[in-house]
């Protein structure tokens, strides 16, 4: 019984780093891959105003929406 528990525990453990640590830098990563990719494909599309429009559009949301989620 105490290695059911042990091995569920670990697989918990498992879980959390790969869902809080591991999987989110992964997708930044193949994000920012992604949109190299793009703006090298379409040179007509500027990058730097693309990000601009970002930020700006991320500085007038709500700030609920900006926070941090927690789980």
């Amino acid at each position: 019984m105490f290695y059911i528990v042990l091995g569920v525990l670990a697989l918990y453990v498992l879980y959390r780093v790969l869902g809080q640590w591991v999987l989110p830098a992964v997708t930044r990563r193949r994000m920012e891959r992604y949109k190299k990719d793009f703006f090298s494909r379409n040179p007509h599309i500027d990058a730097d105003r693309y990000e601009e429009r970002q930020r700006e559009a991320e500085e007038k949301s709500p700030i609920i929406d900006r926070r941090r989620r927690l789980r």
